[in-house]
């Protein structure tokens, strides 16, 4: 298999934006908060071998992707700001658990961390260059490419 984070990181994309839900699908750490609305970034954060998916003259990799939902906290009401994060970071956790393979860009998803780390989310707060604060919901999503470096003697 092919490492190809770019083809994989645009299945998740497509997924975000498909939802409806974003008025911005970035494949990149947004620079500013939104104003309105959500936004939602997607990269690559960490590139790992892993040896229980690798054999004897084969390495497989983990990508761990992440995926960061943002929305102001500036905007009535108020208390609908954590559903209106937490709402679309579920939608988004469903969408890719249904494409357990991305379409098959990957060998699949470690939903339950046979590879380390599980597919997790945390909500939070993000502090802006210009002292505002966006709600943000962090999604770790680790994703497994079997067979791609060849190890040679």
């Amino acid at each position: 298999m092919n490492l190809d984070i770019k083809a994989a990181r645009q299945v998740i994309l497509d997924h975000a934006a498909q939802s409806g839900l974003y008025d911005g699908v970035l494949g990149h750490e947004p620079i500013s908060a939104p104003r309105t609305g959500l936004t939602i970034g997607v990269w690559a954060h960490h590139i790992k071998p892993i040896a229980k998916a690798s054999g004897l003259n084969v390495t497989s990799a983990r990508v761990l992707m992440f995926a960061r939902i943002y929305t102001s906290t500036i905007q009535a009401p108020a208390d609908d700001i954590d559903l209106l994060v937490g709402n679309a970071c579920a939608d988004l956790i469903g969408r890719l658990t249904g494409d357990y393979n991305l379409g098959g860009t990957v060998s699949n998803i470690d939903l339950l961390a046979a590879h380390g780390i599980a597919m997790e989310s945390e909500l939070g707060y993000l502090p802006q260059p210009n002292g505002e604060k966006s709600r943000i919901a962090s999604i770790v999503i680790p994703l497994v490419f079997n067979d791609v470096w060849t190890q040679e003697a």
